[in-house]
């Protein structure tokens, strides 16, 4: 196969109706890196053997789904991201579209996704797919967004057992990598088989799934044993904002959070950042009796920070370090269609509703300006019931 860089390929996404089950992407994002992989985790066992040699059998382990990866920041990935985390709210307006997100204790997963990454030609697919952490990156003026994101299952490609019948025409496949290696594939995918011996590549489409087999209508004879099949790359089609700026980007403070988005912005210097964060117990999954996955992702409390770097030079930075009153902050990331200010704003919005400083104090050195990075401390606020809450507003009808 020849070279490819990652430019021609994409990242698709599906909201899944059942948990863990995949779903074929419908919608798509642009990626700058996609460190998300599968670790076999194979096993090495040493036992007295006869031999003064080490390893005698290595077995297959415990699989886990999981890396980081940086997107172009847009509210319509955005809210994606944010569903893999959070509950959302009812949806409002017309375009853009108002999603509000909570987090709640009746559903602490959000939503699962399944997510496929393409180099061009072929894709990989995680499915069950939830985000631990979200976190922005700063690149010149444009905001990218980092979820770090852990999945139950992937498909990678599998080798073929044998083929049988015509019209459709059955592709069993080897278990020994799982006992059902068709999991992650569904009917209508588009599929390649490379068959060895002749070097050579078959398109098909997938018409029948069974947990070892896959069935298609396109003659796929020539493959046998040791031959194998992947997922064919899919044709994006990009509904995506523009990006997300750093110069249309707000911090807002007040006493507490409507006083907060009702407030003017206050000019913050770069390295100011946010963090959200809802971690598992633990991000390679609960792996249960029973399968090489995870049987499911557990949530451990959720968290949030905030990070302020601003001139230190005035009356209320020395009541900000000896405050330990509530304060709020809405930190508002813009996308405008029509020029700067409008006039349809389409926005990630998220709220700190209760925050403490924690060591504002600026470090001095001679030859620098006197900056301090405040650190906030995030809570739950017992009036609003509620810590960190976030807002989508999008172009999409629905969440994709």
């Amino acid at each position: 196969m020849p070279e490819r860089l990652f430019n021609v390929g994409y990242v698709g996404f599906a909201v899944e109706v059942t948990p863990g089950v995949a779903l074929t992407p419908t919608d798509f994002g642009q990626a700058y890196d996609f460190g998300m992989t599968t670790n076999r985790n194979l096993e090495k066992l040493a036992p007295a053997a006869g031999n003064v040699f080490g390893t005698q059998n290595v077995v297959p382990g415990l699989r886990d789904h999981m890396g980081d990866t940086t997107l172009v920041f847009e509210p319509n990935t955005a809210e994606k991201l944010v569903a893999m985390m959070l509950t959302a709210g009812s949806r409002t307006g017309g375009g853009p579209y108002i999603q509000p997100f909570t987090l709640t204790s009746n559903n602490p997963s959000g939503s699962t996704y399944t997510i496929e990454v393409s180099d061009g030609n072929t894709a990989q697919r995680y499915f069950g797919c939830q985000v631990e952490k979200l976190t922005p990156a700063f690149s010149g003026n444009e905001v990218q967004i980092k979820p770090t994101i852990s999945a139950v299952g992937s498909f990678q490609g599998r080798e073929v057992a044998s083929v049988a019948g015509t019209s459709p025409y059955v592709i069993t496949l080897l278990t020994d990598y799982d006992p059902a290696p068709a999991t992650g594939i569904v009917i209508g995918d588009i599929m390649q088989a490379y068959e060895v011996s002749g070097g050579t590549t078959i398109n098909f489409t997938v018409s029948a799934v069974t947990a070892t087999s896959i069935s298609t209508t396109t003659n796929v004879a020539a493959l046998s044993s040791g031959d194998s099949v992947r997922l064919r790359a899919l044709t994006p089609s990009f509904t995506m904002l523009s990006p997300i700026l750093w110069s249309n980007t707000q911090f807002c403070f007040g006493a507490d959070a409507t006083a907060a988005l009702a407030a003017a912005q206050t000019r913050v210097e770069s390295g100011s950042t946010w963090e959200y964060s809802y971690p598992f117990k633990d991000n390679k999954g609960e792996h249960r009796s029973g399968g090489q996955d995870p049987a499911t992702l557990l949530r451990k409390p959720a968290d949030g920070t905030l990070t302020i770097k601003k001139y230190f030079d005035t009356p209320q930075d020395v009541i900000n370090y000896n405050n330990l009153n509530k304060s709020a902050c809405v930190v508002r990331h813009f996308v405008y269609t029509t020029g700067e200010g409008g006039p349809t704003t389409y926005e990630f919005r998220i709220t700190f509703h209760n925050l403490t400083t924690n060591d504002p104090t600026p470090k001095f050195k001679a030859g620098d300006i006197n900056y301090s990075e405040i650190k906030y401390l995030a809570k739950q606020d017992t009036s609003d019931n509620a810590a960190v809450d976030i807002i989508v507003k999008s172009s999409n009808a629905t969440l994709t």
